[in-house]
This record gives C-alpha cells, sequence and structure tokens, in this order.
C-alpha cells in the first residue's frame, strides 16, 4: 500500500492542478462573458478595462491556489516524509514557474506561484504537524 502511495502520488498533484485549472478556465470564461458590458464584448473577447483586471487577478489567484493545491496534495498522498515531500515539490514547482515566468515573461504570475507555494508549505506543516513529529509510522496500517 505505501508503494501504490508513492506511485500515485505524481498523478493526483496534476489532478489537483488540472482541477484548478479547469474551475480557473470555467470562472474566466463565465467573468468575461456574463459581465463584461455588451459594447465592450467583441469576437468573444471582453475589452472592458474594468473586467481585463478583475481576469487578470483571477488568473493570479488561482494560479497561487494550484500551487497550494498541488502541495496539499502530495503532502496527502505520501505515506511518509511529508516535510521533505512538500519542500521537495515547492522546490519543483518554483523552478517550472521560474521557467514559465522566464519564457512568457510573466513575472507576477511566478511571484502569484511562488507564493501560493509557500503558503501551501506552511499550511501542510500546520495541518500535519509537521516538525513537531516527523515520519513516525502511523498506527493505522492500512
Amino acid at each position: 500500500m505505501i508503494a501504490l502511495r508513492w506511485l500515485l502520488l505524481i498523478p493526483a498533484t496534476i489532478a489537483g492542478w488540472y482541477a484548478i485549472f479547469a474551475a480557473a478556465l470555467f470562472t474566466h470564461f463565465y467573468v468575461e462573458q456574463h459581465f463584461c458590458p455588451p459594447e465592450d464584448l467583441v469576437s468573444g473577447f471582453c475589452h472592458n478595462a474594468k473586467i481585463q483586471w478583475i481576469l487578470a487577478a483571477l488568473i493570479h489567484v488561482s494560479v497561487g491556489l494550484s500551487s497550494i493545491t498541488v502541495i496539499g496534495t502530495a503532502t496527502m498522498v505520501a505515506p511518509s516524509h511529508k516535510k521533505q515531500t512538500a519542500r521537495a515539490i515547492l522546490a519543483v514547482g518554483i523552478v517550472v514557474a521560474a521557467y514559465f515566468g522566464f519564457v512568457a515573461h510573466s513575472w507576477s504570475l511566478f511571484l502569484a506561484a511562488a507564493i501560493g507555494g509557500i503558503l501551501g508549505v506552511f499550511f501542510c506543516h500546520q495541518y500535519f504537524n509537521i516538525g513537531f513529529i516527523e515520519n513516525l509510522p502511523s498506527e493505522n496500517k492500512s
């Protein structure tokens, strides 16, 4: 069972990321189509400055939330070494976000991902009491 949980770590984190991604896409589409004034909606794209600001904020919040979700999912699925798992996923996530930030010249999204990742590690440390009692085998061996 422990090996299975380690094998499911990456697919579970990808599934968590896709869930946030899908929710963000739906929300982005909904906001753009339903809150944009009709005169500013051209060819399915909203050209209203206020709505564009809201959509940009939504994208940044979604990126941060996806970082939190990926780290939280990985930490929950990991059968042991939760502290190391959270930090390793944070490190990989920051490298990936830096790459995309560099390629797309979107450093604000990199910052959103990094802040979300750091918050994710902090929440996991608080939720799993990591740092106080580390890597003790669980009493329930299921």
